[in-house]
């Protein structure tokens, strides 16, 4: 599957800057990291409602938290992120 221009983009971008690639960073780096990409993408949109919903796995449940937009137009791409809390 090719990938989608805007993401092809950024990983030439990543991979001209110079910075060390994000499984060889610190914690720290990779928090700073994560702090310059927010920078970059500036401001999310505004949030209509934002749930937490229980996920079934063995031994438990895990969270997802979904956040959907004001305006799902204004959305540029979709980020899926888990954590364990």
């Amino acid at each position: 599957m090719a990938l989608a221009d805007a993401t092809a983009r950024f990983l030439a971008q990543m991979a001209e800057s110079g910075a060390a690639p994000l499984h060889e960073m610190t914690p720290a780096e990779a928090r700073e990291l994560g702090g310059a990409l927010r920078d970059m993408y500036g401001e999310g949109p505004e949030v209509a409602r934002c749930t937490d919903e229980a996920i079934p796995v063995d031994g438990g449940t895990i969270t997802a938290r979904v956040l959907l937009p004001e305006d799902p137009r204004a959305v540029r791409s979709s980020t899926t992120t888990v954590a364990a809390g």
